[in-house]
């Protein structure tokens, strides 16, 4: 028994076989333990740590990533090492983020988004403007070129055979990011540009610094700004690859051996990467992005095979799945285009059960007025202070717009 809960405690997957004892299971899922289970596990920790003697498991650190091992590269599902991995090469979150982002939307947009507390994360292959991802991918490539080329380890070197077929802009492999699109500015032309005047189009600020600080946005959500400098794109993605090569260098020899599995743990964090890389002519928007990885095709595969399922749920960025968002479709001239909805309500504190708005701005419309009144008093009715959250309208005259 101490040394099942040795192995939960320090969080690792070992070899031995499931026990049964009074007809009571141990499981290296403590979320799946039964309340009989949990309440042997706490009386079996009282009597460990009120134990002296020499090997009792008093305390037990939270163990690493298991390291690879020999053979492994064939024993477990390659998006289960994908995943492992890719959370070493998650960027740090900004230090400095703007007291309000916002996000521009329509009249329907935004009674959507007011009504059910969730703001809709695109499918980052069907965003309006395709040659975003073009243009990051062909900096994110270029760069990765470079930096294969530079390597001083020749192991290294030789991984970049297979680094022509990464970042395909039709194809994520192991992750598919999702985004949600904010600018620093509530009141921009090149903005309200993309609504017609009969559409009302409306602009939401947040304020998102203490869902960042406080690590509560929506589970596996990284909130990254949008980098317009060629250089300073060079340089992330160098960066990015340099901590690659830290980072598998351990087990390079394994690695090298499996060099398309290797390269497809920096894929994916070079995917979300060049998702805030974007041409300097856009810089006006200041733009920032809530990038939210799923893949809900992986999951969808390996739930035939309820072993593998587990496995696969362990490693996604949702663990149960009860927190899986539900993947939704809305037709654009794209076809059908994927979506998920994010959670942004406050959990606690006087504003539980509403969003952290800051701002909401009419933008340029024939009946921007009594737009206004409407949605001012729409707020209300949600529970918002009208001092807290006032309503404006755009500056921007509506011959401008058009």
């Amino acid at each position: 028994m101490q040394l099942e809960l040795l192995h939960l405690r320090a969080g690792s997957v070992s070899d031995w076989k499931r026990v049964v004892r009074n007809v009571v299971g141990i499981t290296d899922r403590p979320e799946l333990w039964t309340s009989r289970q949990r309440e042997r596990a706490r009386r079996s920790r009282r009597a460990s740590l009120s134990t002296n003697r020499p090997g009792c498991c008093r305390r037990v650190k939270a163990a690493p990533p298991r390291p690879i091992r020999s053979g492994l590269m064939n024993e477990v599902n390659p998006m289960e090492l994908v995943n492992r991995y890719f959370e070493k090469l998650t960027p740090v979150p900004p230090k400095t983020i703007p007291e309000r982002l916002v996000h521009y939307t329509t009249v329907p947009g935004a009674q959507g988004i007011l009504n059910t507390n969730r703001l809709w994360s695109t499918d980052a292959r069907y965003l309006n403007d395709s040659t975003e991802l073009t243009y990051g991918i062909e900096v994110g490539r270029e760069a990765l070129s470079r930096a294969f080329s530079a390597a001083g380890d020749a192991r290294i070197a030789a991984m970049r055979d297979v680094a022509p077929t990464l970042l395909d802009p039709t194809v994520f492999r192991s992750r598919v990011p999702y985004v949600t699109c904010f600018c620093e500015e509530p009141d921009l032309l090149s903005q309200w540009r993309g609504y017609s005047a009969t559409a009302s189009p409306i602009s939401i600020a947040f304020d998102l610094r203490a869902k960042v600080a406080s690590d509560s946005l929506p589970r596996a959500s990284r909130l990254g700004q949008v980098i317009y400098n060629r250089t300073d794109q060079e340089s992330s993605a160098q960066n990015l690859f340099n901590k690659w090569v830290s980072t598998i260098t351990p087990q390079l020899d394994l690695w090298s051996e499996q060099p398309l599995l290797a390269v497809r743990v920096l894929e994916a964090s070079l995917l979300e990467l060049v998702l805030l890389f974007k041409h300097s002519a856009f810089s006006e928007e200041r733009e920032w992005r809530l990038i939210t990885p799923f893949d809900p095709t992986a999951l969808a595969l390996e739930l035939g095979n309820s072993d593998r399922a587990a496995i696969v749920m362990s490693h996604l960025p949702w663990s149960t799945s009860s927190d899986l968002p539900e993947l939704r479709f809305r037709p654009s001239h794209l076809g059908l285009t994927p979506y998920i909805e994010l959670d942004l309500a406050e959990k606690i504190g006087p504003s539980a059960g509403r969003l952290p708005l800051t701002e909401v701005m009419i933008g340029p419309s024939e009946n921007a007025s009594l737009a206004a009144q409407s949605m001012s008093l729409f707020l209300t009715v949600k529970g918002y202070s009208s001092a807290v959250t006032p309503v404006s309208t755009s500056a921007i005259p509506l011959r401008a717009q058009l």
